[in-house]
């Protein structure tokens, strides 16, 4: 969503700031802050966020979030390394992946192994758990993510107007929003919603067949 959004910092019982220039280069005094004990960043490759990193080190403890994938590409094998050996990896104490792949594509980008931690992404087992088998299931598929070219979304309901006919019973559902809304094609079987809260958004996944993640 666009930022700032309304009501966050009442929710989160703390002031926030919202850096909307990605190219500004700000340090803590900027933005009204002192360096945190602890800085999580992600988005290394927006210099806003790479710069208040450079002026928190030796102040906090500097945390990389990253979910790369280890894809074993040229890029990936040749040009990245370089990159964030000699502009990236010096900044951060440590750096936090979500399992063995982004691991590995840590490890190859020059972070110490033992700084490495996996387990980034998480959800709460007390709302997102097993639903009824999957044969009594409505007949539908679900995507969950942005409208962004990135997760083929278009392309998503473009295949599934293919091979989907009228009298097949299955139906499309799209969770998300993003610049592609407007794109995406008109169908009866299938209906777009917006972003959903966790508790419905488990309740959908728990109704649905089948999960699809096109990217």
């Amino acid at each position: 969503p666009s930022v700032p959004i309304e009501g966050m910092d009442r929710t989160l019982g703390s002031r926030l700031v919202w850096l909307d220039d990605p190219v500004c280069r700000p340090c803590w005094s900027d933005i009204g802050h002192e360096p945190p004990d602890i800085l999580f960043s992600g988005g290394y490759f927006v210099p806003a966020f790479r710069a208040l990193v450079r002026d928190a080190r030796g102040t906090s403890n500097t945390v990389l979030m990253a979910d790369n994938n280890w894809t074993g590409s040229f890029r990936q094998r040749f040009l990245d390394p370089l990159r964030h050996r000699l502009l990236i990896a010096s900044g951060f104490d440590a750096v936090w992946v979500p399992g063995r792949s982004g691991r590995n594509w840590a490890d190859r980008m020059g972070y110490a192994k033992e700084r490495i931690f996996e387990g980034l992404y998480g959800c709460d087992p007390a709302i997102f758990h097993g639903g009824s088998r999957l044969g009594s299931r409505r007949a539908e598929f679900l995507f969950v993510g942005q409208f962004i070219e990135r997760k083929q979304v278009v392309q998503l309901a473009e295949a599934f107007i293919r091979a989907a006919g009228p009298d097949s019973g299955w139906t499309l559902r799209l969770c998300g929003s993003g610049e592609l809304l407007d794109s995406l094609p008109r169908h009866p079987s299938i209906t777009v919603s917006g972003f959903l809260q966790p508790p419905v958004l488990a309740e959908a996944l728990r109704d649905s067949r089948c999960l699809v993640l096109p990217s």
